[in-house]
């Protein structure tokens, strides 16, 4: 019985995610499309543990829907490789208020850029760290910045919305050029959704060289919103899923929204957050290879 309703309740869901998206109820079913599927694969094992083969069967059936519509611009467990010899590693934060533990922690695992979004200090303790320079144009650190052993070829904000303003920065690494963004969407709503993804695609179809973005994208990569803007600029989402916001290193409740995109020759090494010390979010280190 209870395998039946669950079975009745995950059909319906995954209905109104997959065709309606017209509705607020079915968006907010759409940013958890991850969790249904884990749910699902529970559900499977049960029904064939117990040999209720019918169920278990209307399990998979669903199973591959769900798998088919995630992976389609997502990565679910595993992160994408790539046999790249040339290797760039980026630590992401927002809200830090402790600018030297977090360049402690950019020393210790050799960071090459650090980028940040309304950071709640203006103290990065850079005086004691040479290597480190701050770019960004308008001094206003409390929005979008960034920190690089690099120096840029032009660097800059992205004003993508009366509410959210993205950094990026040009530079070589070795003989390649990149063009690095910034950005962080966390609590965007859906009537800003569509103009701020506008924005940042048109930004970065202007660019002669790859790009890479690293951030909190504020919906999952599966919403399509975020498919769109993927189609349009032929990025790939690098990272398996991460279930957190960075807020605690794991939570099983929360919208997978943080992910690094970059374009196929891309790959990422490892993805993991580092301890908060005494700021509030964890700090997320990419390892990506090329």
């Amino acid at each position: 019985m209870l395998l039946n309703v669950s079975l009745g309740i995950i059909s319906i869901t995954t209905i109104l995610a997959l065709m309606d998206n017209t509705t607020g109820f079915s968006t907010f079913i759409n940013q958890w499309q991850f969790q249904i599927y884990v749910y699902l694969l529970l559900v499977f094992v049960c029904a064939l543990f117990n040999k209720f083969f019918l169920q278990t069967f209307f399990a998979f059936l669903l199973i591959i829907v769900n798998y088919t519509f995630i992976a389609s611009s997502a990565n679910l467990f595993n992160s994408s490789h790539s046999d790249g010899t040339e290797q760039l590693t980026l630590l992401y934060q927002n809200r830090t208020k402790s600018g030297a533990d977090l360049m402690r922690q950019a020393v210790h695992s050799q960071a090459d850029i650090v980028a940040l979004n309304r950071a709640r200090t203006k103290n990065f303790g850079l005086e004691s760290e040479p290597q480190y320079h701050l770019y960004n144009e308008d001094e206003e650190q409390g929005s979008s910045f960034i920190i690089s052993k690099f120096t840029p070829l032009r660097s800059g904000k992205l004003i993508l919305s009366k509410n959210y303003v993205g950094s990026y920065m040009e530079f070589l690494e070795g003989s390649q050029p990149l063009v690095l963004i910034n950005v962080d969407f966390s609590g965007i709503t859906r009537s800003e959704e569509k103009n701020v993804y506008k924005n940042l695609s048109k930004f970065v179809v202007m660019q002669d060289n790859p790009v890479v973005i690293v951030g909190n994208f504020g919906i999952p990569a599966w919403a399509k919103t975020f498919q769109k803007f993927l189609n349009k600029t032929g990025l790939e989402v690098k990272n398996r899923i991460i279930l957190s916001d960075g807020s605690v290193w794991f939570n099983p409740f929360s919208v997978p929204s943080l992910n690094v995109l970059a374009y196929k020759k891309f790959g990422v090494k490892d993805v993991s957050f580092l301890p908060k010390e005494k700021n509030g979010m964890h700090p997320l280190l990419i390892e990506l290879s090329f």
